[in-house]
């Protein structure tokens, strides 16, 4: 009897979720592991938890909630057990692999409900308490402190849970390195806590880092030091986000983040991607010593790669709606990563009826599968078309 209720009331919670995702496909988007629905750009997910409205706590809740079944009882008991690494070392790799493939998609959603509740902050107060129970569970402690955190950044208790942990193990010191400016989303009066792990042994965690502290502007002026040191770093994927943290803290060195960031474009390609446009993008004019690259890299785009950044940054450079730019830019907006399509889009709208070519293209994103995208496609038509501003 005991085990048929069990089974009634699992059944009841699942076919609960299964209704809330039916009844709205916003929710579906939140923890989709398809490529082409998931949300994969933080505006995008914070379109989808618009759209989805009030069942977006409830329904995030109740995937935190959700127990894990037989097999992933059996496969966590293994890796703790030290099976996984036996069967590695002595039986199968591939067997090995798998069960450790079971155990991160096991977690792998409530992990997307997390990154959801995240950037909700305050407004997702309601589910501390299935955050406070997922904090003893370790393959999910880092993420449910970050939300805890953000539902109440005033917290003088679980903040200070949160800056010990943030100088604490290599995996946590880089998870929460990284939620830091979206729990704070103000520059708190600890910021130097974040300053500090520019230091850090850990490479990965010292790029993080230096990201992290970008987005708080001058309120971050006394990083200045460690960033111009981290610039001439000796391993790669830590100075292109030294070089864009450089010129966001303080303008006055955009000349040397530009220089910088270059020189990694040349030497080290493969370690810059997003961060370089949005670097370009946002210094604008002050990044010309770039455009040379851009229109070669634009160029080559045509062919065989992603167009839209590197157009995006040229019109912010140079302000020129030119052909090519214009179409990188509409090129950009069919190639799915949603950040890249938010440039173009955007590139699109400031560009304005120069770019009524676009029409076409913009059209069906008005039904696209994101109101992130969605509206941007809007904004972008309106303006091609010549249309006033509602």
């Amino acid at each position: 009897m005991v085990f048929l209720m069990a089974a009634l009331s699992a059944t009841a919670v699942l076919l609960g979720v299964w209704l809330a995702r039916r009844e709205n496909p916003h929710l579906e988007a939140l923890l989709s592991q398809d490529l082409g629905v998931m949300c994969e750009d933080d505006d995008v997910r914070r379109g989808e938890l618009e759209a989805a409205g009030d069942q977006a706590v409830p329904f995030l809740r109740s995937v935190l909630r959700r127990e894990p079944g037989p097999v992933d009882r059996v496969a966590s008991a293994l890796n703790s057990a030290g099976v996984t690494s036996w069967l590695r070392d002595w039986v199968s790799a591939s067997l090995a692999d798998a069960l450790d493939r079971h155990n991160f998609e096991r977690d792998r959603s409530k992990r997307m409900a997390l990154n959801s509740l995240l950037l909700m902050g305050p407004r997702a107060e309601a589910a501390r308490p299935e955050l406070v129970a997922l904090m003893a569970y370790p393959p999910l402690g880092v993420e449910a402190l970050a939300v805890l955190a953000a539902t109440d950044p005033n917290n003088p208790t679980v903040t200070s849970n949160y800056l010990v942990r943030l100088s604490a193990s290599q995996g946590e010191r880089f998870e929460l390195a990284w939620y830091f400016p979206k729990v704070w989303t103000s520059p708190p009066p600890f910021l130097t806590h974040l300053t500090a792990r520019l230091m850090d042994p850990d490479d990965d965690v010292r790029a993080r880092a230096a990201f992290s502290l970008a987005g708080y502007g001058a309120a971050a002026s006394n990083a200045i030091p460690q960033l111009e040191e981290l610039m001439s770093a000796p391993v790669a994927r830590v100075r292109p986000n030294a070089a864009y943290a450089l010129a966001m803290v303080s303008p006055r060195h955009a000349e040397v983040a530009v220089q910088a960031m270059l020189g990694q474009q040349r030497t080290n390609r493969s370690w810059t991607g997003a961060i370089t446009y949005m670097l370009y993008a946002t210094l604008g004019p002050a990044a010309r010593e770039a455009v040379p690259l851009l229109r070669a890299e634009l160029e080559t785009a045509r062919i065989n790669g992603f167009a839209g950044p590197p157009a995006f940054a040229l019109w912010r450079i140079t302000g020129e709606a030119s052909p090519e730019v214009i179409a990188g830019l509409i090129r950009g907006v069919t190639q799915p990563i949603q950040r890249y399509q938010l440039m173009s889009l955007e590139g699109l709208k400031e560009i304005g009826p120069p770019a009524s070519n676009a029409v076409p293209v913009l059209r069906p994103l008005l039904k696209a599968r994101h109101r992130a995208l969605q509206r941007a496609a809007e904004d972008a038509l309106r303006s091609v078309s010549g249309a006033p501003r509602l």
